[in-house]
């Protein structure tokens, strides 16, 4: 029902411009991610499934490395967005799209000012925008994106590790190299996924102790919660999975229920930056209109409101 309103809502607008958000690319990236640990997982538990398939090690390594890969580029976007000067990408947009609207003749364009100009004044916004920076550890949100973007910097070495003939002695038994640079950064990373989904779910509530299942922000940041438990487990339980069946049996099992986790809240958050109401719409409907002129009745109260003065 929310998303009918939403969709046939006076202000609701499809992003076609989607180049130009990069919300959207950090859904996109967290999608195709969480498709190739979807994948992974899969490979990974048919083999040992009650009615075991041929393995596929190698295509399952490098699934790993394609979705730690597009998590990194994910939260690398997602440090970029947080970044003080970039907080104003959606009104970014919003001027992209009235300055197209005024190039096609579908705008009216802004009173005394030319498309020329504009276009210039959008050329200014882009230039403000930053691909590197900091900001203030004070900032929920700019601390968690950090946070996030180390903990997906850590688990990419895992992937990498993890490809074939990296750690040839992987599959047969655990040696300090594999627990330092392939199990440990699974722990490490996933706990910091955890710590991000966190303080993502505590900046989209207002208290700390209230829980907001009904913000979008708060149920993506809850289904990455699920996530990274499930990945911090494929890491835990995987420090035995060499000499225990079962731990790498619920290992792998892990892997999979976190990755659908992770597919439930990037599909949440790509719906959100498809569909999205205009934030001037608002504001300018409550505006008042230059042609609105007060009637005969309106102007004899305010007359005589001056006198009784």
């Amino acid at each position: 029902m929310v998303t009918v309103q939403r969709m046939r809502g006076p202000t609701a607008r499809l992003k076609v411009h989607l180049a130009w958000d990069i919300s959207f690319w950090v859904a996109v990236a967290f999608v195709v991610g969480s498709a190739c640990w979807i994948c992974n997982g899969h490979l990974l538990y048919t083999p040992i499934s009650p009615t075991p398939s041929p393995p596929h090690a190698n295509a399952a390594a490098w699934l790993a490395f394609a979705g730690g890969t597009a998590f990194e580029i994910g939260a690398y976007l997602a440090y970029v967005e947080s970044l003080p000067i970039n907080t104003g990408h959606e009104d970014l947009y919003q001027e992209f799209h009235e300055h197209q609207a005024n190039l096609t003749g579908d705008g009216k364009g802004v009173p005394g000012v030319s498309v020329k100009e504009e276009a210039v004044e959008l050329k200014k916004t882009r230039q403000r925008s930053r691909w590197i920076g900091t900001g203030s550890l004070r900032d929920i949100g700019f601390l968690a994106s950090a946070v996030q973007l180390f903990a997906a910097s850590v688990f990419w070495i895992s992937t990498l590790t993890g490809l074939p003939n990296v750690i040839p002695t992987l599959a047969e038994k655990n040696t300090p190299v594999s627990v330092v640079l392939f199990w440990k950064p699974q722990v490490i990373g996933g706990t910091g996924f955890m710590v991000a989904s966190v303080l993502l779910m505590l900046e989209e509530q207002k208290k700390w102790w209230r829980i907001s299942p009904l913000r979008i922000g708060w149920q993506v940041a809850f289904w990455n919660l699920v996530g990274a438990i499930g990945f911090t487990l494929c890491g835990a339980l995987g420090y035995a999975a060499v000499a225990s069946s079962k731990a790498n049996y619920q290992s792998i099992l892990s892997t999979f229920w976190g990755s659908w986790a992770f597919m439930i809240g990037s599909v949440i958050q790509l719906w959100e930056t498809l569909w999205r109401e205009d934030s001037k719409s608002s504001s300018m409907a409550n505006a008042p209109s230059p042609n609105d002129k007060d009637t005969p009745v309106q102007k004899e109260q305010s007359s005589n409101d001056g006198h009784a003065d």
